[in-house]
């Protein structure tokens, strides 16, 4: 008998055992709630494909924003939706992430973060599948394969702790548990983390431990933006992203390159060389191509 009842009891203490590391016995608490407040509401673009029905969408914000409202005071607006079709994106999540960046940048001063519901077929490390991910530039696009809050909470709090690692706890765990329904709750320290950048600007990057690296990343970022609007053929955008580029890396001849050619679209021929001989210097190979365009149209070798 005595054996039975242990049997029945260990479920239970196994539950409780496993809230004990996170928030969710806090949750009631004065002084919990008392750091919630003020409440940030953030602003949602959503970007779907036929992936889910819409109706299905909103109510699953709405489930995701009462759990990350009471765990940090942040609740969950749907701002806009913006219907997407896509290219050749979809086995490459660093492309997806610039495809996505490059349709809402003319919007980027209106909204906080960018939803992506969309059937990723990328396989990651291991093989598998990723059921999520979020950018590391801006840290505010996130991608969403399954209407399950745990993947959203997952990204949706990397948005704000900035790292790319996980511990083996609760929401941040690198894997979703395959047991149980409720471990969407952060650690007391993760929630802290996250407390603290609360209020962050999404429109800057966070600046990561390593300032060399963040400069590369970010040089990165709006040079392979700056790609996308020349392919658009928006060349005026694309020039002021691929300045944006240079001006954080000066060396980065790739960014010169494409410049050259957008000014060469532009046919303003003295800057496409300047900005080539600048390439050139830096060790890029032009294309010969492209250089024999360059000097019939311009009249001639600069």
């Amino acid at each position: 008998m005595k054996t039975k009842k242990l049997v029945l009891l260990l479920p239970l203490v196994c539950l409780l055992g496993c809230y004990a590391g996170s928030v969710k016995p806090m949750l009631n608490r004065p002084e919990f709630r008392a750091e919630n407040n003020p409440i940030r509401t953030l602003r949602v673009l959503l970007i779907t494909d036929p992936s889910y029905p819409r109706d299905e969408i909103e109510k699953f914000i709405s489930r995701c924003s009462g759990l990350v409202e009471v765990q940090v005071g942040i609740r969950l607006e749907i701002l806009d939706w913006y219907r997407i079709k896509w290219e050749d994106e979809l086995s490459d999540i660093s492309k997806m992430e610039i495809r996505v960046a490059a349709d809402t940048w003319s919007q980027r001063d209106h909204f906080d973060i960018a939803l992506t519901f969309v059937n990723m077929v990328q396989r990651v490390e291991g093989g598998k599948f990723p059921l999520g991910a979020t950018d590391t530039f801006f840290w505010r696009y996130i991608f969403v394969k399954e209407l399950d809050p745990y993947i959203l909470l997952h990204e949706l709090f990397h948005a704000f702790l900035f790292e790319k690692g996980h511990s083996e706890k609760w929401v941040m765990r690198s894997a979703r548990p395959s047991y149980g329904n409720e471990w969407y709750w952060l650690t007391p320290e993760d929630r802290k983390r996250v407390l603290r950048n609360k209020w962050r600007d999404f429109n800057e990057m966070p600046a990561a431990e390593k300032e060399e690296e963040n400069k590369s990343k970010e040089s990165w970022f709006y040079y392979n933006l700056g790609l996308a609007y020349l392919q658009r053929k928006e060349v005026d955008q694309a020039i002021s992203l691929f300045n944006k580029s240079l001006e954080i890396n000066p060396k980065y001849a790739a960014a010169y390159l494409s410049l050259g050619k957008a000014y060469y679209l532009k046919a303003e021929y003295d800057k496409s060389w300047e900005d080539i001989h600048q390439a050139q210097a830096l060790g890029s190979t032009i294309p010969a191509e492209f250089l024999d365009q360059l000097r019939r149209d311009s009249g001639g070798e600069r």
